[in-house]
């Protein structure tokens, strides 16, 4: 079980969460989902997770954000083309800091390096997001 999971549990369990605590385990909850749709290798599901203005910036190594993805179409079709040549990719979620709005991590490709990101989650949706270079 993920640390996520737990911290979601633990709060619907409690009945006393504040409204931000709640938001942000919506929002780990939707970061989670779009990576299990990413292992599931479905672009549709993974655009069901984001908002139509969608937003994707990767950091550079001069620290310089370059936006690469903009909008739900562009992502579901980018996904499409990344996922031809890498049958077997995986991602799994390391080290989550938990906001009510902006849910951080290091997004780990299985067998592979990691890169620190950032969403932004608003009415359920994925609005923005930052990724920094891998390591």
């Amino acid at each position: 079980m993920t640390f996520a999971v737990l911290l979601m549990a633990l709060m619907a369990g409690a009945g006393s969460a504040s409204g931000s605590e709640q938001e942000g385990a919506t929002a780990m909850a939707t970061a989670e989902k779009l990576i299990d749709a990413f292992n599931r290798h479905d672009p549709v599901a993974m655009g069901a997770l984001v908002s139509e203005e969608l937003k994707l910036y990767y950091f550079n190594e001069e620290g310089v954000a370059e936006l690469a993805t903009r909008g739900r179409d562009q992502l579901v079709s980018q996904m499409r083309e990344y996922f031809v040549p890498r049958p077997e990719v995986r991602s799994t979620i390391v080290g989550a800091v938990n906001g009510p709005r902006f849910v951080s991590f290091r997004e780990q490709i299985v067998g592979g390096k990691s890169s620190l990101a950032v969403y932004e989650v608003e009415a359920g949706l994925i609005r923005r997001v930052w990724y920094y270079p891998a390591e």
